[in-house]
């Protein structure tokens, strides 16, 4: 049973850029990957979290 305590520990530790995006093997159609989590893994962020850029 992935429930309790456990899941909430496993969501922590499976998220990055600033607990916005969620490390995964692939990304959605709607999100972009930004940086990697690890070598295998993709840090999949949805678009309206990035940052806009500056000067552009």
């Amino acid at each position: 049973v992935k429930s309790g305590a456990n899941a909430f520990i496993r969501r922590f530790f499976n998220t990055c850029w600033r607990t916005k995006g969620i490390c995964r093997k692939s990304c959605y159609k709607s999100e972009i990957y930004h940086v990697f989590c690890d070598v295998t893994m993709l840090c999949c962020i949805d678009k309206r979290d990035l940052p806009s850029m500056v000067g552009k």
